[in-house]
């Protein structure tokens, strides 16, 4: 809202008086114009602000900025993201750096070194500690920038009809949707920021577990592989953790939903592999509420040639992405007058995985 800090009286006779005014009373006259015009409409007042902009062009980006912030905060394209790993969301502050801390399994101890009583000389011995390895990285900024012009602004508002700037607004929280999914699953794509499908230091089986997409084995061969894949990530955690998540290439799991296993081949007929998958895993691991996940990111041609499956522990306190400032319009500017623009900006940092002893990659060549 443009700020009035002089008035210009006339009275009969044509004699005019001009009153300069300070911040508070700038202000007051301010919201009162705004509640005459809110009431009555611009035709109730012919004020112009000393800046040289209209009511009717305060209330047009009053309104842009009310259709910006709904259009924000609305869902466009399903990415699936928190379907697969949690999304921590701050309360808008500004963050220079994420810090958060690797856990290691300390699988040389023994019971032994945890015996206090066993002393030497009065003193506790073989005592050893927990590792744990301090990690830093930066955030990053993902943001797009529209531009306007303050035609297009004072047309939309005069006619109730928003549909050139709103587009704009709705396409690059359409756009944005879809990146954050794509920075979620694949990361920056430099190696700054890691995504869930290439997160350092998680062992990769390639063509080993899984051999072939779920959806072209035959029945032996998928009876094989389920009952690999599990149990091998299971002993890769050092028998603490049992996965909850089983993340697949959309396509194949489409494919898999339409197979169903023949007679004589160790599974009941009648259901389908996708949810013969999920109820294996569910069974594996004990926990009812364990899924499949349907991944766009993790097929061959959007995965360098690789269909990609991931077998982890959906925890967010241990594999999550910090979003601190959630995705905002921040009101527009102009340097001319007449052309404006304003900036969406979202926060985020890459995939933080403290336990990476508790996923496991299965990669399948295209």
């Amino acid at each position: 809202m443009a700020m009035i800090n002089k008035i210009e009286l006339e009275d009969l006779s044509g004699n005019k008086v001009e009153f300069k005014l300070n911040d508070c009373e700038a202000m007051a006259l301010a919201e009162a114009k705004k509640k005459v015009v809110d009431a009555w409409g611009e035709s109730s007042l012919d004020v112009r602000c000393n800046d040289g902009s209209e009511v009717g062009f305060e209330q047009a980006l009053t309104t842009l900025t009310a259709i910006e912030t709904k259009i924000a905060r609305e869902k466009n394209i399903e990415t699936n993201v928190e379907e697969a790993i949690d999304v921590i969301q701050g309360p808008g502050a500004w963050k220079e750096e994420v810090v958060w801390f690797e856990g290691h399994y300390n699988g040389g101890d023994t019971l032994q070194s945890w015996r206090l009583d066993h002393a030497q000389n009065g003193a506790a011995k073989n005592l050893s500690t927990a590792s744990l390895t301090r990690k830093t990285a930066p955030y990053a900024l993902l943001g797009k920038m529209i531009s306007y012009t303050k035609s297009e602004l004072e047309q939309a508002y005069a006619s109730g009809i928003w549909n050139v700037i709103e587009e704009k607004s709705e396409a690059r929280k359409r756009e944005f949707d879809l990146r954050f999914g794509q920075w979620a699953f694949q990361g920056s794509g430099d190696g700054q920021f890691e995504g869930l499908l290439n997160i350092s230091g998680v062992t990769s089986d390639t063509d080993t577990s899984v051999t072939k997409q779920f959806s072209a084995m035959t029945d032996n061969e998928f009876q094989t592989a389920l009952s690999t894949i599990f149990s091998t990530a299971y002993v890769e955690t050092g028998l603490t953790a049992k996965p909850n998540t089983f993340l697949m290439p959309s396509l194949d799991a489409v494919k898999c939903a339409g197979i169903y296993s023949s007679v004589g081949t160790g599974f009941t007929s009648g259901i389908n592999r996708l949810a013969r998958i999920e109820d294996a895993l569910r069974n594996m691991s004990g926990d009812s509420s364990a899924k499949v996940v349907k991944c766009n990111f993790a097929n061959s041609s959007l995965n360098g040639g690789f269909d990609q499956y991931v077998l982890y522990r959906k925890d967010r306190f241990e594999l999550h992405i910090e979003n601190p400032v959630p995705f905002g319009v921040y009101p527009g500017v102009s340097i001319d007058g007449w052309n404006f623009q304003n900036t969406a900006v979202a926060q985020v940092s890459g995939v933080i995985a403290k336990y990476k002893k508790q996923l496991r990659y299965f990669k399948v060549t295209a």
